[in-house]
């Protein structure tokens, strides 16, 4: 990705890995080595951001190896057999 042209977070990139900074990746009119390659953050495919429903309030699954979610908590609640996903919920400032 160009680095110039900024815009980072619009991308679902892991950013506990180091940027490739190898030069001639590529090239734009204010500088030649622009860019830097980094590592998607990966997915469990089978359940990422399936609906889930925990005591009456509506969630998505996340696994384990997918991007924690801001503004969500983990519950118990199992979205596979294998609990590799569990469902997440919005935090509430208030609970019932």
């Amino acid at each position: 990705m160009d680095t110039v042209e900024g815009g980072l977070a619009k991308y679902d990139l892991d950013l506990s890995v180091e940027p490739d900074k190898t030069p001639g990746l590529c090239t734009n009119d204010i500088n030649g080595n622009c860019c830097s390659c980094f590592k998607k953050k990966s997915t469990d495919p089978g359940c990422f951001k399936l609906p889930c429903n925990y005591i009456g309030l509506d969630g998505y699954c996340i696994g384990k190896t997918d991007p924690t979610p801001i503004g969500y908590m983990e519950t118990d609640l199992k979205c596979d057999e294998e609990a590799h996903c569990k469902c997440w919920i919005a935090c509430k400032d208030r609970w019932s």
